[in-house]
This record gives structure tokens, sequence and C-alpha cells, in this order.
């Protein structure tokens, strides 16, 4: 790879190895064709960033570098420790919070992009947060304008549903069939999906404890010898009714 061997010699290598490459040699490099070498194709991307590198290992920053340094160690250890799929999740039950430090911090989109990738929220998924806060509204049950945001259930629909969940003649029913029930009676219109996202919203599934009836555990029982007798009976019909 061809790349700037001037910034590598001051910065990069020490001065006990630079010192013993030959002026002829250092030329050649210099001239030499960097296509017929593998990996070839990385030295324009290196060459683009070398004024980054310089900053990187200039004196002057050595300070903010170790900062820098430890900053990513501690972020690439909680990382490890709770879980890339945790952390995730904590940062959107806070994303409110994050939406606004984001906006605060920020001057461009570039800048914006750059934490989000730090923070492993998409740019989708920031604007998404972001336009939810902009459509907040307080009589919505997901806090957002039903003008802006119309794909939302109605307030007849979460009645139905509360109706539907808290009716304990149903609470040793499995919540898809409590949903098809209500989907095949016309008492509803939203899916399966929306049906489960809004009962964990409304809370239901702290209320909604699952019923089971009663089972008889002791079967016939006899205090002394002879006093019942019991057997087993099976029952079979043949072709001619016999």
């Amino acid at each position: 790879m061809k790349i700037d061997l001037l910034f590598v010699k001051n910065h990069l290598l020490p001065d006990n190895f630079t010192s013993t490459i030959k002026p002829s040699t250092a030329h050649y490099w210099k001239n030499d064709n960097p296509h017929k070498y593998l990996g070839s194709e990385f030295s324009s991307s290196i060459n683009n960033n070398i004024d980054d590198l310089q900053i990187i290992y200039d004196q002057k920053v050595e300070q903010i570098k170790k900062m820098f340094v430890t900053f990513c160690k501690v972020y690439i250890t909680i990382l490890n420790f709770i879980g890339e799929k945790e952390f995730k999740t904590i940062i959107k039950k806070n994303r409110n919070s994050i939406v606004n430090l984001i906006e605060d911090i920020t001057t461009n989109n570039k800048e914006k992009n750059l934490i989000c990738k730090f923070l492993k929220i998409t740019p989708h998924s920031f604007q998404t947060w972001k336009r939810y806060q902009n459509y907040y509204c307080e009589f919505s049950l997901i806090n957002l304008c039903f003008k802006k945001v119309p794909q939302q259930i109605s307030r007849n629909e979460i009645d139905v549903l509360k109706k539907f969940m808290n009716n304990k003649r149903f609470y040793h029913w499995s919540m898809a069939s409590v949903w098809g029930l209500a989907f095949k009676q016309g008492k509803t219109s939203m899916a399966r999906g929306t049906w489960y996202r809004y009962f964990k919203i409304l809370g239901l599934n702290k209320v909604r404890t699952q019923y089971k009836k009663k089972r008889k555990r002791i079967s016939t029982r006899a205090n002394i010898p002879n006093e019942i007798w019991h057997m087993d009976v099976t029952y079979y019909k043949t072709i001619d009714n016999i």
C-alpha cells in the first residue's frame, strides 16, 4: 500500500528503526506502483484519514487521546457486561432524554449520526423518536397526537380490550384465544400483535392472573379392605352396534 511515508516515519515508527531505512529504499517505496501489492485498495482510505491520524498523534492532544481511549474501553466493557441487547433496551426506555441530549450537544446531522451510531441508534429510529416527541399528546394512550399519527386504536377498542381481558370468564384462556373471540364477534378489528402491545401498555398483564380450575388430587380411598372395589372399564362399540 502506498501511504504518506513521511507521516508514518515521523509519527508511527520509532527513530531507531527509521534511521536504518536507506534513502534509496525510501525513494523506491515512494515511487513504486502500489496496485501490485495485496491490500492496495485500502491505501486511498488510509491517505484520506492521514489528517485525522496527525491530530490523534499530536502531543498537544495527548491527554484528550488518553481520555478518549479510556472512555472507549469503558464503553466496550459496559457493552460486554450488560450485553448489546440490554444496552439498546435502556436507550429505548430513556429515548426522550436521549433525543434532548443529542439535540443539545450537536449542531449538524453528521454529528447526530455519529452519536447515534455510538449509542446503537439507527438514524431512522432517532427521527421516529424525535417525531413522537414533537407529536406528544396527553390524551392518547401512547402519547401521540391522533391527527399526526392516526394509526392508533380508538377509545372504543380500548374499552373492548379491557372488557374482554378483565372478564374472569376468560382468565384461563390464552391471550390469543380472547383476541380471536373478540375478532370473530366483530368487536375489534385490531391485529393480534396490536392487541398484545396495547395489553402490555395498559398494564393488564399485571392485573390479569391466569385462572386454573381446582383439580381433585386424591382419587377414591378405602378405609378397610374390600370396602370399595374399583376397576377401569373401556366401552367399545362394534360395527353392528353390539
